[in-house]
């Protein structure tokens, strides 16, 4: 891949087998597949995040009547909200949609399971390229819909190759990472400053002095993460 690269948003509507995981797992706000290995015969190495509803949902008791998936392990990486990390072994079929994703020469990176839809982010060559991508996914899957497209100059990390944001997300409260989350998406940290503080605390519906809080709170264990002493 060289110059001129798009990166890709587009959403997919869950096919049976995927729709059975989703639903098993009532108990968690979001699922996303951080990473994942094949294993042959159709079945992979899963490794996912998954934000819960309830303090006592696990992906063990969630996952535990479906055949075709294995929870390998699974840890806690935060109380406020909920965050699993879990590894599974899941039967996926042949048309599961990080192969599909891979054939098509696309650079996975981000595959989101979000109610009845399955969300991802690529990086594909061209618009040519996104022609073919298209194409195919609109033959195998159904309900796909292209969310939007931007021209980038790097390729940027894999699916799973950044491992800052799982440990942030463990770090970080439901209200700080929802303040980071409208603030970077509004420009507030673009230079120059495209929303202010005002505008931040209106979308989020609360004051601006809660929003402040929340920013540098975040702000500040941002900075433990990094600069902080080793656990």
């Amino acid at each position: 891949m060289s110059s001129d690269l798009l990166r890709v948003r587009f959403q997919l509507r869950l096919d049976d087998r995927l729709a059975r995981v989703v639903d098993a797992c009532e108990a968690f706000e979001t699922i996303e597949l951080d990473n994942a290995i094949y294993a042959g015969n159709g079945q992979w190495f899963e490794y996912l995040t998954l934000v819960a509803s309830t303090a006592d949902a696990s992906p063990e008791s969630s996952l535990s009547a479906l055949q075709t998936v294995e929870v390998v392990d699974s840890r806690t990486a935060g109380t406020d909200p909920p965050i699993h990390h879990a590894v599974l072994f899941a039967d996926e079929g042949d048309d599961f949609v990080l192969s599909t994703i891979t054939r098509g020469r696309a650079v996975p990176h981000r595959v989101l399971f979000d109610g009845d839809r399955l969300r991802a982010a690529v990086t594909l060559r061209d618009w040519n390229h996104l022609k073919e991508f298209a194409d195919t996914l609109e033959t195998t899957y159904d309900g796909f819909e292209l969310l939007g497209t931007t021209q980038v100059d790097t390729v940027g990390f894999l699916l799973g190759g950044d491992r800052l944001k799982e440990t942030v997300r463990g770090k970080l409260t439901r209200d700080q990472l929802a303040a980071l989350e409208a603030a970077y998406r509004m420009g507030y940290f673009q230079v120059p400053q495209e929303a202010t503080g005002t505008d931040v605390a209106e979308r989020l519906e609360t004051s601006q002095s809660a929003v402040s809080e929340r920013l540098r709170r975040a702000e500040q264990r941002l900075f433990e993460v990094l600069f902080g002493p080793v656990e």
